[in-house]
């Protein structure tokens, strides 16, 4: 008879912890992952809304480019603003606090090497005469 009283009781306190557990679970709210991506890409847009308008405040002109600076370990933003005519990169955190204004440097463009037969079209600008042989 005590062995049964023993199960009964283990029984008991085993649907009291789940059916516990189970009311605990449903008051959590249920946050969609979508509604949380949203929220975070509509406070990430306004951030970077914040810096460029910064940037074009500071600089004087109008934002044509904005990249992530990686280089950092904050977050920044490089915004190249052109301001009448002259290109400047505008260093913005994540406040929207200019941190450095600089002339702008077109950087090389980093493509793949052409592995098969090339058939690229000649850079514009004047014909390379270095080779040419002198009669």
């Amino acid at each position: 008879m005590r062995g049964r009283k023993i199960i009964l009781g283990i029984m008991l306190a085993t649907m009291v912890l789940s059916s516990a557990a189970a009311v605990i679970f449903q008051r959590q709210p249920n946050v969609d992952n979508q509604q949380v991506l949203q929220s975070r890409l509509a406070e990430l847009k306004a951030r970077l809304n914040s810096a460029i308008k910064a940037a074009e405040l500071g600089a004087g002109g109008k934002a044509i480019s904005v990249r992530l600076d990686e280089s950092s370990s904050k977050p920044r933003w490089v915004i190249v603003v052109d301001a009448a005519g002259k290109k400047r990169d505008v260093v913005v955190d994540e406040t929207g606090s200019i941190i450095s204004t600089t002339d702008h440097v077109e950087l090389p463009s980093t493509r793949p090497a052409d592995t098969e037969g090339s058939t690229a079209v000649p850079a514009p600008g004047p014909p390379d005469t270095s080779a040419v042989e002198h009669k």
